[in-house]
């Protein structure tokens, strides 16, 4: 279970009906959760991927990164985690392998990945809420745009990617 002092900085659990939380991951404990969260959603179809998410990375420690843990609130387990990158002192990963447009490359803007959710239940709920949470994180802290890049298939390497969809976040909420 999450330590005391993490922050539900989503919702009022006294007024909202959804069965889990969301906090900032505070610790080698809960990056660890995090860890064992992406190894068992993205290892039931990518086992070799699902391995090397086994153990938290470093840019889970870096200081231009936020995990974010979603914990059930009838048991306290880790039911979901994503990362946000903030683009502070270097690039985003995301411009690794993808030339932003020249409109986006200017101003201040985060990057949304490792959406992880290792079981089936509340699914859509969580997905969506893990999001929403990425986004009012980084509005939270002033930045200006906030990407979530999706990838709908992989061939048998983390750099096998095939297919990727990337939108700003800023046109869904305002």
């Amino acid at each position: 279970m999450a330590s005391l002092s993490a922050v539900n900085f989503l919702f009022d659990s006294s007024s909202q009906l959804l069965p889990f939380w969301i906090a900032i991951a505070q610790n080698d404990r809960e990056l660890e959760l995090a860890a064992k969260a992406r190894q068992i959603a993205y290892g039931k179809h990518l086992p070799l991927l699902g391995e090397k998410l086994a153990l938290p990375d470093a840019d889970d420690r870096n200081p231009d990164f936020a995990v974010l843990l979603a914990f059930s609130k009838l048991d306290g387990s880790c039911i979901g985690t994503v990362r946000v990158q903030i683009a502070n002192q270097q690039q985003l990963r995301l411009e690794e392998s993808y030339a932003l447009p020249k409109a986006l490359r200017t101003g201040r803007i985060a990057e949304v990945s490792r959406l992880a959710i290792p079981a089936r239940s509340n699914g859509l709920a969580l997905r969506l809420m893990l999001i929403k949470a990425a986004y009012w994180y980084s509005r939270g802290i002033w930045w200006t745009d906030v990407f979530f890049v999706y990838v709908t298939r992989w061939t048998g390497s983390t750099d096998g990617l095939i297919w990727m969809m990337c939108f700003s976040l800023m046109s869904l909420w305002p």
